[in-house]
């Protein structure tokens, strides 16, 4: 069955133009990369696969899915058709929210949902780890790159340098009991957590622009608030990382998750 992406007037061009640009710097990393599409009151989720054994989400307001089946909380397609669509989208006359605009709908393909199995992130039930200045992650990211620039080969970063745990994040101890977890419900007493950031997911976020600076012009939006932040979070199985271009996850050792 072919899936169909229905994009209605709400649906921001703004936006659909950044996922575009993260999808292409997905698909850099691996032409033959999967989009999974996860239905939300107002919108989608969209999971990228990544090679390096994570996951990038991006969340698309406005968005509707047609042809997925019924019994299905997700369908998946290529990361290409996705971008595809984006970019038509994106490059559409007429402007966010702009009146009298009709909707539009793009043929993704067939879905591949065998391609992808297990199921996805929850929704909720993440607890708040801390938080960690983007600028760090991306120091580590240059010094990545500075690494494989001396000693790497044509097969990209070493193994070695992407399993190796490079920043640890502790939660305070007695945190739970009066923090939040990373979707904003009481942590109800959940027990201090630890978190390794290995290389894989540095990598990932810094390939894909996730931890990038925000421009001048978003920060001039919320003034005083710090926006150069990651928002580490964790549940038994996943690890995530929230920054502002987009959410990645990875499977936490020793827990059920599992990505292609």
């Amino acid at each position: 069955m072919s899936v169909q992406l229905r994009m209605v007037n709400k649906a921001p061009r703004s936006v659909a133009r950044r996922i575009a640009s993260v999808a292409e710097r997905v698909l850099s990393m691996d032409p033959e990369a999967l989009a999974r599409l996860r239905p939300l009151p107002d919108g989608l989720d969209i999971f990228f696969s990544t090679p390096l054994g994570c996951a990038l989400s991006q969340r698309l307001p406005g968005a509707v899915l047609d042809g997925q089946d019924d019994d299905a909380d997700s369908t998946v397609v290529r990361a290409a058709a996705v971008k595809d669509a984006l970019q038509q989208w994106a490059g559409s006359a007429g402007t966010d929210g702009g009146p009298g605009e009709s909707d539009a709908t793009f043929d993704l393909g067939t879905s591949v949902d065998m391609m992808w199995l297990g199921a996805l992130p929850p929704v909720s039930g993440f607890q708040l780890v801390d938080w960690v200045p983007a600028e760090v992650l991306r120091e580590v990211y240059r010094e990545m790159e500075e690494e494989h620039e001396l000693r790497g080969g044509p097969a990209g970063l070493a193994p070695s340098m992407l399993d190796q745990e490079l920043v640890e994040v502790t939660s305070e101890a007695g945190q739970g009991s009066s923090g939040e977890t990373s979707n904003g419900d009481p942590a109800g007493g959940a027990v201090p957590q630890l978190v390794n950031i290995t290389g894989r997911m540095v990598a990932t976020a810094g390939a894909t622009g996730i931890i990038s600076p925000p421009p001048a012009a978003l920060q001039e939006k919320h003034p005083g608030r710090q926006l150069d932040v990651v928002r580490v979070a964790a549940t038994g199985s996943w690890i995530r990382l929230d920054g502002v271009f987009g959410t990645l996850y990875a499977p936490r050792p020793g827990g059920l998750a599992r990505l292609p």
